[in-house]
């Protein structure tokens, strides 16, 4: 951001500009300081200009995140079997290489997690868990 003065005759006011920079960062995590020279004055040297990043996480290679979910539900009570079984058949599809048939399962998977809520066999927490990790499985595997 340029800031620069505006002299008037009863005040000093002071206008802005917006300006749009772009730098690549080298891959891991690290620190870009920002810098901004205006008239050959540079900016001070502070914390509140550096910029910190850090590459995201991959996401889990969906094979492992369907074993983690069906482990995870297996302690859902007696919802726990039905679903352990629905996520083992979208793995298995998954193994066949059909990630279609898998999706489709992930889908059915989900539709039981609702009605399983609904009829109080979930908890709230854990048909919001259940539905959070079946659907970035179904994002990662980039089901419709």
């Amino acid at each position: 951001m340029l800031l620069s003065r505006r002299t008037t005759a009863d005040a000093a006011a002071w206008s802005v500009s917006a300006t749009t920079c772009t730098a690549v960062s080298p891959p891991g995590a690290g620190t870009v300081s920002v810098r901004v020279t205006v008239n050959g004055v540079q900016s001070p040297d502070t914390a509140a200009d550096d910029f910190r990043y850090a590459d995201a996480e991959p996401p889990p290679d969906p094979s492992d995140d369907l074993a983690a979910l069906e482990s995870a539900v297996q302690g859902a009570g007696r919802a726990g079997p039905t679903l352990a079984r629905l996520a083992a058949r979208a793995a298995a599809s998954l193994e066949d290489g059909r990630t279609d048939v898998a999706c489709a399962r992930l889908r059915g998977f989900l539709s039981t997690v609702r009605i399983f809520g609904a009829v109080g066999r979930l908890t709230d927490a854990q048909v919001a868990q259940f539905t959070e990790h079946a659907t970035r499985i179904r994002t990662t595997l980039g089901c419709r």
